[in-house]
């Protein structure tokens, strides 16, 4: 599954010529990103990689502490361990890993690193929120890594809100209810936190990232996923719009860690991804009147990023439908 050989990168771990298509997915919380996951895993001769950063952040070897994490590149223990020790290769050539075992710096060796033989597509989802403090004191952008197509997935703030309501609702657990209740505000500055990502994605990895936006995406899937598609270098099909409902894919699949596997199993973060069987056309816009008016203000702020974001965002207004 990994092969630890360094043989096609250079000095600095930046990959050499890779005939590879490789494309990180930056998204905000709640907008559909996990259904998007879903939709390219379709394609073939993929390694899919679901929120590793995320993860690792959140549970790796490093945790939060730059300084610890700067002292393990440092001292060379970052170089892959022996992929046993980490996970198990899973039925479909995914592979589970236990984000407590992983650290930042294997992260983006592995990440930088040529070793997916005989695969045309590498592809990472992450949320933007996993990466970048709210509060701008600490960040992780270090430790993307080179190499990559960048591309954003966005949503109207009323929808994401929304989302995060019903989720709430949804929630049996009244720990689980708090936590969310208390991790809401921050996650709802996803916005400032993705423009202040696109500008270094710009200065520092891919001069010109493309931008999604879920609803024009869930209105719009074939022109949306053809231009995607020919943008990052991957082919179309129509089989990238429907698939089983089910969450297979993701066990079987994806590299992904075994926490994201424990959290869909207790929670209803996924529900609406694992049930659906293609893209569904969105509803109305939510109305202000009917969202947590305590959290208004907070999303005035947040709206023009939103809308600094969608006006940079791929517009698809006419298509013709490609046959496989």
């Amino acid at each position: 599954m990994f092969d630890d050989d360094h043989s096609d990168t250079e000095n600095n771990n930046r990959p050499t010529t890779t005939k590879q298509s490789r494309t990180f997915l930056w998204s905000v919380p709640r907008s559909a990103s996990t259904t998007f996951l879903k939709s390219i895993s379709r394609t073939q001769d993929g390694i899919f990689w679901h929120e590793p950063l995320t993860q690792v952040i959140k549970f790796g070897t490093t945790k939060s502490s730059r300084r610890l994490a700067s002292k393990e590149q440092k001292n060379g223990t970052g170089i892959p361990k022996p992929i046993k020790s980490l996970g198990k290769e899973t039925s479909g050539g995914g592979f589970l890993f236990d984000a407590n075992k992983v650290s930042l710096a294997w992260l983006k060796c592995k990440l930088e690193s040529t070793p997916h033989k005989g695969k045309q597509i590498v592809f990472v989802k992450e949320l933007i929120d996993g990466i970048i403090d709210p509060d701008g004191l600490e960040d992780y952008l270090e430790w993307i890594p080179d190499g990559y197509r960048h591309t954003f997935l966005i949503r109207h703030p009323y929808r994401v809100c929304a989302s995060f309501v019903k989720l709430y609702k949804e929630t049996k657990s009244k720990k689980s209810q708090t936590d969310l209740k208390q991790q809401i505000p921050g996650r709802l500055q996803c916005y400032s936190k993705m423009s202040n990502l696109l500008e270094y994605i710009k200065e520092n990895h891919d001069r010109k990232p493309i931008i999604v936006d879920t609803d024009d995406l869930l209105l719009n899937p074939v022109g949306l996923m053809q231009a995607y598609c020919k943008d990052i270098s991957i082919p179309y099909t129509s089989s990238l719009l429907h698939w089983d409902a089910g969450d297979e894919i993701m066990k079987t699949k994806w590299f992904v860690a075994k926490q994201v596997i424990r959290s869909h199993q207790t929670s209803k973060m996924y529900t609406s991804t694992f049930t659906s069987t293609g893209f569904e056309k969105p509803s109305g816009l939510p109305r202000r009147s009917d969202l947590p008016s305590e959290l208004l203000p907070l999303i005035d702020r947040q709206m023009p990023f939103y809308e600094q974001l969608y006006e940079q965002s791929i517009k698809c207004y006419f298509f013709t439908p490609l046959s496989d």
